[in-house]
């Protein structure tokens, strides 16, 4: 792999009211729910020049953010969509930690044989019959699901030749999740000196492939790579450029990728900086004001049912009303973006059984209606596993310290599982393998000011321990004079996380870790020694799904069966299927609201084009 170029550090936070960057953290102050700093990946950060990975790893380590901080009567028309609908908001993505709403409970295995067998969800109803249309409405495009992906489709939408348009949105409120979107290029990034290179593009993406197990289709990270720039400059045309900078994590004390199993966020970004504790406003209020004063309408606790088809073509949508009754849109063409299925267990069981029974930290849960809507409609899905997104680390408010921190991490029989310096995304998957899905980090004294002098950097930030994070710590931590009476008050056995310790402490003094490979000085640091001893089960929760409904890439047109474009349908954020493999890796940060970003634009773009034609 080539170098490409040489890089300067730069100590630049371009944006008013911004925080320092280039300080160490304390999580408490980074990007969660109500919380912003978030990162993003993106072109930007402190350095000059076109950037390679290698050289960027080697010494610098800044990773950017965009932070959008906690930012329808015609004739008798055929249709196919269904019920338990809704247009959960938008691009449900990212790893804040809001409180947890639900488990995905029951069996596994038993769940998904019922649900191949059946196949209920596939199942379209019937029409909301004609005495229950309480009103009707005809547009040039309806967009199901009012998130950012949603709300930049409908503009989009507007801004391409729809005269008319609509979007429904389930809730009372519209809402973006994660708070990081990913782009490369833009001006603010090229002000401090950042570039990308053609060759640091393809390296991530065949990064990104990799991590995919080839299941990703390249063409949304093509697209992505080469429209964002584009799309991220008209966003900004809806928003007060005062919520626009570069945000720069400072120097990286070590190279990302030669010391974790799996890194996160390891390439500069750009970001999108909000008022504190608000993830809604810029992004939301910012496309909600445009598409009111510009021919549309955004209509809450509406959320679409079923797709109106009429001599095979897309003719609109049908939405329940919050007083059950519904309403009619007609409409040249849909665009359905209205999150994922991550809060309904039968879709769950057939698309995704592996996080069957982990808890669900979004708030507002995808209930699957958007891509059923298109399923009814003819279309195709991804293959099962879809993506799911996990995370162990919910919160920077949280007591729980999340991997990559290497401390021992073990399971109920004490011993260890996994390279514990590993990503917060990935780690959970690792634990679904273990006895009862549990696992615990142990630590010593001596682990606050192991954390601090690690330094290790994620995508909340440098991880950073202060007076108060202790005593989050420590008030929510199990405490022990002993590691045998600690592994007793966790329910570990005890005799088994004895040898454990033992067998790695002897690794450590031989220099090298025999079983998972963590590199020598990260055993040094975090191998427990000193009493008192400290456990803390780690959290791990669904977020959200990745996976869908199949689409053209280029056209966010849904295809059917046969891989051909549903007349007037297409889908955009996480409704869509094939932008990842089984996991969410994090090494591009933000990727999933930037893919939400660049599709919805795309989708918008695309049926203006499709109704000028018909």
């Amino acid at each position: 792999m080539k170098d490409h170029s040489g890089i300067m550090k730069s100590n630049e936070v371009a944006s008013k009211g911004g925080t320092d960057c280039n300080k160490e953290y304390d999580m408490s102050c980074n990007n969660s729910g109500a919380h912003h700093e978030a990162r993003v990946i993106s072109d930007t950060d402190g350095f000059a020049g076109s950037i390679s990975r290698r050289s960027f790893l080697s010494g610098i380590g800044a990773t950017g953010a965009l932070v959008a901080a906690s930012a329808i009567v015609g004739c008798a028309p055929t249709t196919i969509g269904g019920a338990n609908s809704g247009a959960n908001s938008g691009t449900n993505s990212g790893a804040n930690g809001t409180a947890n709403v639900g488990t995905n409970s029951g069996g596994a295995s038993g769940a998904a044989s019922g649900a191949l067998d059946s196949a209920g969800w596939r199942m379209a109803p019937a029409a909301p019959e004609a005495s229950k249309i309480s009103e009707t409405v005809d547009v040039d495009v309806v967009i199901v699901g009012g998130g950012s992906s949603g709300l930049g489709a409908g503009r989009s939408a507007l801004l391409h030749g729809a005269k008319k348009i609509i979007v429904l949105e389930k809730n009372e409120s519209s809402r973006v999740g994660g708070g990081v979107h990913g782009i490369l290029g833009s001006k603010y990034a090229r002000e401090i000196g950042i570039d990308f290179s053609k060759e640091l593009v393809n390296e991530m993406i065949k990064e990104e492939m990799q991590v995919s197990g080839m299941r990703a289709d390249e063409r949304y990270y093509r697209l992505w790579a080469q429209r964002s720039e584009e799309v991220f400059q008209s966003m900004l045309e809806a928003f007060d450029s005062k919520y626009v900078h570069c945000v720069n994590n400072g120097a990286a004390p070590y190279n990302q990728l030669a010391d974790e199993y799996f890194s996160e966020s390891v390439y500069p970004g750009e970001a999108l900086q909000v008022s504190e504790g608000d993830v809604n406003t810029p992004v939301i209020d910012g496309f909600t004001n445009w598409i009111n004063n510009n021919g549309g309408e955004v209509r809450y606790k509406t959320g679409g049912e079923q797709v109106i088809m009429k001599d095979g073509k897309v003719a609109g949508v049908y939405a329940k009303k919050e007083d059950g009754t519904y309403l009619q849109v007609n409409a040249k063409a849909v665009v359905v973006s209205s999150g994922g299925f991550e809060g309904n267990e039968e879709m769950l069981a057939e698309l995704a059984p592996h996080v069957i029974g982990t808890n669900i930290a979004n708030t507002v849960p995808g209930d699957g209606s958007g891509i059923k809507m298109c399923v009814w409609a003819g279309a195709q899905t991804q293959m099962s596993p879809c993506c799911i997104m996990m995370s162990s680390a919910k919160s920077p408010d949280d007591p729980n310290v999340p991997n990559p921190i290497p401390f021992i991490c073990v399971n109920k029989n004490g011993e260890r599982f996994v390279n514990e310096a590993t990503s917060s995304f990935l780690i959970p998957y690792a634990i679904l393998n273990q006895p009862q899905k549990k696992a615990w980090q142990i630590f010593d004294a001596n682990y606050a000011q192991t954390i601090n002098d690690l330094k290790i950097q994620t995508w909340m930030g440098t991880i950073f321990f202060n007076e108060e994070k202790i005593k989050k710590f420590e008030d929510a931590a199990t405490k022990a004079d002993t590691l045998a009476e600690l592994a007793q008050k966790l329910g570990i056995d005890a005799d088994g996380l004895t040898a454990q310790i033992k067998k790695y402490d002897a690794m450590q003094l031989e220099g090298h870790d025999d079983q998972y490979g963590v590199p020598h000085r990260f055993m040094t640091a975090v191998n427990p020694v000193q009493a008192p001893f400290y456990g803390m089960e780690i959290p791990y929760n669904t977020l959200v799904s990745l996976g869908g409904v199949i689409c053209k890439p280029e056209t966010s047109e849904v295809l059917d069966q046969q891989n051909m474009p549903i007349p007037g349908l297409y889908a955009s954020g996480n409704t869509v299927g094939n932008r990842f493999g089984a996991v969410y890796s994090n090494n591009t940060c933000g990727l999933s609201n930037g893919f939400g970003d660049v599709g919805g634009y795309v989708a918008g773009e695309s049926a203006g084009e499709y109704i000028s034609k018909i």
